[in-house]
């Protein structure tokens, strides 16, 4: 018996076009997907997108986001209903709020909160160990007042990932394991590490994006992919706390923690 071919439209958010098509295209064939038909559109309020008219076997979103979720300028995966008709001629306050629009959304803080997370989280472990980029656009699409909890958020989840990664040859029980069979391998490729009796420094890393600067956002999601990672093992009560320092004060993150389970 066949497999059933479908038809279907898809729709992705963008920030660039330049050599886009071809690149998606080419990773949606990888998965038994064939592009029939291709185009760009753009919403009245200056949001880009490539839509794509596809056939082929049954892929859920999920493995079509993890399939393209690596090709630069390709931000999330959307839906139908974001593409509004576009105005035959836009209002004077409609081209006002698109010159406005400075910088791209990723992903909207909307819908399904845990599908949305894990695509997020498996677009920044597509990217580990260097992290700035999708990170950034990430953060762009987050509130600003909401932005340091969501880094929080997001992080422990890609802690818990990423210790499946890792995966010491026998589970930590104790701070010093967890040190040296845990945290700094899951870390160390990401950032630049130092062990300071309990604590943690961090004084570089390949999160914050290349001439931003350091970001408080950036400590908040080490806060997080550092309990995801204890997490996994019931150590997450070893971590007390973490501290954002500027670049005078030496160190762009550190974390505290206690020897044993004991001390809690």
């Amino acid at each position: 018996m066949e497999d059933t071919i479908l038809k279907r439209e898809l729709v992705f958010r963008i920030s660039s076009a330049a050599g886009i098509q071809l690149r998606t295209v080419q990773r949606l064939k990888q998965i038994g997907i064939l592009t029939t038909k291709r185009g760009f559109k753009e919403s009245p309020d200056g949001d880009r997108f490539m839509v794509l008219e596809v056939m082929g076997a049954q892929v859920s979103d999920e493995d079509i986001w993890h399939q393209v979720s690596e090709i630069q300028g390709v931000l999330s995966l959307a839906q139908a209903g974001d593409l509004a008709p576009a105005k035959p001629q836009p209002t004077a306050e409609t081209s006002i709020k698109a010159k406005q629009k400075t910088q791209p959304e990723f992903v909207p803080e909307s819908g399904d909160a845990a599908i949305r997370d894990r695509m997020l989280i498996f677009s920044l472990l597509s990217r580990y160990p260097r992290l700035d980029g999708r990170f950034n656009e990430i953060l762009t699409a987050i509130p600003p007042d909401s932005r340091r909890e969501r880094a929080i958020e997001l992080g422990r989840g890609f802690g818990g990932y990423l210790a499946r990664q890792v995966k010491p040859d026998k589970a930590p029980t104790k701070l010093s394991d967890a040190m040296t069979d845990l945290l700094i391998p899951a870390l160390s490729p990401m950032a630049t590490l130092r062990l300071d009796g309990n604590a943690l420094l961090i004084t570089d890393n390949r999160i914050d994006l290349k001439g931003k600067g350091h970001r408080e956002e950036t400590c908040d999601f080490l806060k997080g992919t550092i309990t995801g990672l204890l997490d996994t093992y019931d150590l997450a009560s070893l971590f007390i706390g973490h501290e954002c320092r500027n670049a005078s004060q030496g160190e762009s993150c550190v974390f505290s923690f206690r020897q044993s389970l004991e001390d809690a």
